[in-house]
């Protein structure tokens, strides 16, 4: 299984440009989880699955390939600035739906929750009651040290492989 997910990233990345993101390409493509919406470009969405997908085979490669964890973890990383730094309007606050040629989808979609859901906002994890406080300015942003971190990822549900 482990392996065939490699081959399933290995290929998405020929779909990428310089900064990492996923390109959806066709003015007409359906190939999404949305299949009645043409989308192409920047998706959101996808750009979220993608970059979750990174994080995941490098801590699955962690123990078996350190060469290839650091990989797919430098790739995560530089997936997640661009979409902060390409998919972020900071006018509306949200994540919008997506981007191609110069035009954007700015609708505030429910697509994009996968970002805050997987922590890919920067710097912390929101839920939608604390992203309508970050918003009002009622919460800021806090950064979590990394034994925080760490102490959360002790936490997590231990998978044998």
């Amino acid at each position: 299984v482990l392996e065939s997910a490699k081959q399933v990233i290995d290929r998405l990345k020929q779909e990428t440009d310089d900064s990492g993101l996923l390109v959806k390409g066709g003015a007409y493509n359906r190939r999404d989880w949305c299949d009645n919406v043409f989308r192409s470009g920047y998706v959101t969405y996808d750009e979220g699955l993608y970059a979750r997908a990174l994080y995941a085979l490098g801590k699955l490669y962690e123990k078996r390939d350190d060469g290839l964890s650091r990989e797919y973890m430098r790739q995560y990383e530089k997936v997640k600035a661009a979409i902060n730094d390409v998919l972020w309007d900071e006018e509306k606050g949200y994540f919008v739906n997506y981007k191609k040629d110069g035009f954007t989808e700015d609708n505030l979609s429910i697509d994009t929750v996968v970002i805050p859901l997987f922590g890919l906002t920067g710097t912390g994890y929101f839920d939608m009651t604390a992203y309508q406080k970050f918003n009002d300015g009622v919460m800021i942003d806090y950064i979590p040290t990394d034994e925080e971190l760490e102490e959360s990822f002790r936490q997590l549900p231990k998978i044998d492989l």
